[in-house]
């Protein structure tokens, strides 16, 4: 009984983190979003979208540096293209 319960409990941690990460890159996406608007107006909803099918964290905390330095939204949407 237990070691069912151990079991659970891990079960509920592995949620518990896979949400926390989740919220994470959803935050990094939503970070980008805020940078290019604020720099260049409104952000086309391809790159949102593009944005959207990333889940690697390491991927976005990258192209959020890069969103902060890009001369432009189509030098950011050619970044995108690369990944």
């Amino acid at each position: 009984m237990l070691q069912e319960a151990d079991i659970v409990q891990d079960w509920i941690n592995e949620g518990f983190e896979k949400g926390i990460e989740k919220g994470k890159v959803k935050a990094i996406r939503d970070d980008i979003l805020d940078v290019l608007s604020e720099r260049f107006g409104v952000v086309k909803k391809g790159i949102g979208k593009k944005l959207a099918a990333i889940d690697d964290p390491a991927v976005l905390r990258s192209l959020l540096k890069k969103s902060v330095k890009v001369e432009s939204l189509e030098e950011f949407a050619r970044f995108l293209e690369e990944i």
